[in-house]
């Protein structure tokens, strides 16, 4: 799934497909219709599940041949059509035809129809709900270009000379957002080793560019997975291979991490590995990620301790042979740097076709 592009992977994730196994559940319009998802990502997409004998939903959904006249009838009608539906199937049809009103009617009256709050989708659904309730868009007239990710259209005069921009900003509701997390919570409390709650959870921080909580919930995840001997629990049922799983996944978050770029979330990102080293010592990825903190921030012997350590485990990993190169070189060691850069240049030749 990391191979996909970025736009299609929250695609994917903000509809709860996390790994290859998810999109059985699913036919393949139905992704294509996700926002985010093109062409060009389903072909990939499509190579990497045939690479992994995985194939998507053969099944017609039912609820496309009803949907649409359940709230025309009213809600009188709607407990009939839950015989031939689950309340999960309806509220995912309603958010692929993202009819907000129609989510809040199917999430009220699956209360009422579960007052003990012992069906985890319903919490997942009032999650994804609150969530998506949260995100607000506002436009602007300014006489700069925003930059980053929000969009910016330009407003030219009648000698097409730009007179400003229209420009758009993505923000979230802080009460709409603690309820959506407020019900993860609770989910949590009932489930504890449901994996897809946290990273959820992980996922919507991410989203926010909360990375307070973002690296919190990464950190309890490591934690939880270091206390439960990595028995966690995916809406499918037991995950396997699980720390592997959990491992890969925290990286890939590991690298969200270091993409923004802001030099206060370093600690934050050594502390992570530490975590991810004390669930498996023998963690190239957690080595090599304490090492380019320290690298970056110039701790030469520090960061060269830990590649050394990942170098051990792996000796042809040619990333890390590579950062060791970089640390003799700012050491001013030319005698080690061309020692590594050789040993590069050698696995590099014995790697091509």
């Amino acid at each position: 799934m990391n191979e996909l592009p970025g736009p299609m992977q929250r695609a994917l994730l903000s509809a709860n497909i996390w790994k290859l196994t998810d999109l059985k559940k699913w036919k393949e319009s139905d992704v294509l219709s996700l926002h985010g998802v093109g062409s060009t990502g389903m072909k990939k997409l499509k190579r990497i599940m045939e690479q992994q004998k995985t194939e998507f939903s053969k099944k017609y959904r039912a609820m496309k041949l009803h949907i649409h006249a359940l709230f025309i009838i009213g809600a009188l009608c709607f407990s009939q059509q839950i015989f031939s539906q689950s309340f999960k199937e309806l509220y995912q049809q309603a958010q692929l035809d993202e009819d907000t009103l129609k989510q809040f009617r199917i999430i009220a009256e699956w209360e009422k129809a579960t007052p003990n709050s012992d069906d985890i989708d319903l919490y997942i659904a009032q999650f994804n709900y609150y969530f998506s309730r949260s995100k607000k868009e506002v436009v602007r007239f300014e006489t700069s270009e925003n930059g980053g990710e929000n969009f910016s259209l330009q407003v030219l005069d009648s000698v097409t000379e730009a007179v400003g921009y229209l420009n758009t900003e993505i923000t979230f509701d802080p009460l709409q957002s603690k309820m959506a997390y407020m019900y993860i919570e609770k989910a949590k409390e009932k489930w504890p080793n449901r994996l897809d709650l946290y990273f959820g959870k992980i996922f919507a921080a991410g989203i926010q560019g909360n990375y307070t909580l973002f690296v919190s919930e990464v950190i309890a995840v490591l934690e939880e997975s270091k206390k439960n001997k990595c028995q966690w629990q995916w809406s499918d049922g037991p995950l396997k291979d699980a720390e592997a799983f959990v491992l890969s996944n925290v990286q890939a978050y590991q690298a969200q991490i270091w993409e923004t770029n802001e030099d206060a979330l370093l600690d934050e990102m050594l502390l992570i590995a530490e975590k991810m080293l004390e669930l498996n010592p023998k963690c190239t990825e957690a080595l090599s990620d304490a090492g380019i903190v320290y690298l970056s921030t110039n701790k030469l012997e520090d960061a060269l301790t830990f590649f050394k350590k990942a170098e051990k485990i792996d000796k042809r990993d040619l990333v890390v042979l590579s950062n060791i190169a970089t640390c003799y070189k700012r050491m001013g060691n030319a005698k080690m740097q061309a020692k590594y850069e050789k040993r590069i240049q050698k696995l590099e030749g014995s790697n091509k076709p």
